[in-house]
């Protein structure tokens, strides 16, 4: 029981962090920022190959 006490905050720390993520990337697309949305897109297909 005790590791899930310390395991639920820390997952959703990380829930939360992701999600902020994924809404920060939203709206820099959102305002037309074409550019701040294709670079870290070219970045993750630059570093699989």
């Amino acid at each position: 029981m005790l590791w899930l006490m310390v395991l639920y905050p820390i997952g959703m720390l990380i829930a939360l962090w992701g999600l902020y993520r994924l809404m920060r990337s939203r709206l820099t697309c959102g305002l037309g920022r074409a550019g701040s949305c294709a670079l870290p897109e070219k970045a993750q297909t630059e570093r699989r190959t």
